[in-house]
């Protein structure tokens, strides 16, 4: 999760997206991408072996607020700073990570919720990023 968040934070295609390593409270921003947890399981890789082999998915949430009364440009916006996290587990799985652990790691779910109030509009894009690893 340290590298996940590290890696986007640094990305240039999110620069002004708050990264947030939990939570984004009490004040989430107009754009901010929320790692917030994770859930998988470990094996044993095999006898005799100190290695473990993990799957787990890493829980992010993208928000975006907008004002005004058009749902559209959250959710457009939303979609791009989605397409920047595919991004990064495309190019980071080609490169070394987390002294050479992560096998794997790209997007499994997506699920979109839209909100709105009185005077903005938002988009909450709930990610799984499922990660294969051998530790």
């Amino acid at each position: 999760m340290n590298a996940l968040h590290d890696a986007l934070a640094g990305r240039t295609g999110l620069s002004g997206v708050r990264v947030n390593y939990g939570p984004a409270l009490p004040d989430p921003g107009r754009e901010s991408i929320n790692i917030l947890g994770l859930e998988g399981d470990q094996n044993w890789a095999g006898l005799g072996q100190l290695a473990k082999e993990e799957v787990y998915t890493v829980q992010v949430l993208i928000l975006i607020i907008r004002e005004g009364q058009q749902t559209q440009p959250a959710v457009e916006r939303a979609y791009e700073i989605l397409a920047e996290l595919e991004n990064e587990l495309r190019e980071s799985s080609t490169a070394p990570t987390m002294d050479n652990t992560v096998r794997v790691a790209s997007v499994s779910t997506v699920n979109l919720e839209v909100g709105a109030s009185d005077q903005t509009r938002s988009a909450l894009l709930t990610i799984g990023v499922r990660v294969q690893a051998r530790i």
